[in-house]
């Protein structure tokens, strides 16, 4: 409903962090609802440049645990990922 009505655009990232977070659970287990953070986080890359690039992570995630690629489900390896290109950009 957020997305449709692109209340998201207006939102001060209140639901951006666990708009993100859920749709990192989501996309691990291969669940089609995270097709709904995706489009949140596409609505807040309006205001939030960071917020497509995690958009498209999501789906990079998504598409790796639908093709049964065991790292889509490591916690670990997405958590470091993140962190190394957090350490690089800064």
């Amino acid at each position: 409903m957020l997305t449709k009505n692109g209340y998201l655009r207006l939102d001060p990232a209140v639901m951006h962090v666990s708009c993100n977070y859920a749709g990192i659970l989501l996309a691990r287990f291969g669940r089609p609802e995270v097709q709904n953070c995706i489009e949140g986080l596409e609505q807040y890359s309006y205001s939030y440049e960071e917020a497509a690039e995690q958009a498209q992570e999501l789906r990079r995630l998504f598409a790796l645990a639908r093709a049964g690629t065991s790292t889509a489900l490591d916690p670990r390896k997405h958590l470091h990922d993140r962190c190394s290109r957090r350490d690089n950009l800064g």
